[in-house]
């Protein structure tokens, strides 16, 4: 049975609630986070973890749905501590492609080829992180409907 986007989300915010250093977590678009923290809105608390639905393509009998995942903290003033928040923001987004491979173990195929990129000056907030996109892959039947019933 194919995953639905609510499960992937789950999988996400399930991650992100376990992990010790990750206090904020999202899904949506990430031009939204990186100025939601404007008066009036609820505050977002870094390092905070944010994830964007991507395309999904269908070759052949293999879905393959793509998530960009954006993981970051806020910079100090001077960008002081800039290379702390780069070297810790890397180090969950691995924890969570470690996370991803154990996880998802015999339910369907991680794409392990995974290119981590770093950003910093972003929104108004100020963060710096690393995005990077990670690609599911399943088997998807023709032969039957996808709406339960």
């Amino acid at each position: 049975m194919i995953q639905t986007l609510n499960q992937h989300i789950k999988l996400f915010s399930d991650f992100a609630t376990a992990h010790k250093q990750i206090n904020s977590f999202d899904f949506g678009d990430p031009w939204e986070w990186y100025n939601s923290n404007k008066e009036g809105t609820d505050k977002l608390i870094y390092p905070a973890m944010f994830v964007a639905a991507g395309q999904t393509s269908v070759v052949e009998s293999t879905l393959t749905t793509t998530y960009s995942i954006f993981v970051c903290d806020l910079v100090r003033h001077a960008e002081i501590n800039e290379n702390d928040v780069l070297s810790d923001t890397k180090l969950i987004s691995l924890d969570l492609l470690a996370y991803l491979r154990k996880e998802l173990s015999g339910a369907y195929a991680l794409d392990l080829n995974v290119t981590l990129q770093p950003f910093s000056e972003r929104g108004t907030d100020y963060v710096a992180g690393w995005q990077f996109d990670i690609n599911f892959r399943e088997d998807l039947e023709y032969n039957n409907c996808q709406i339960p019933n």
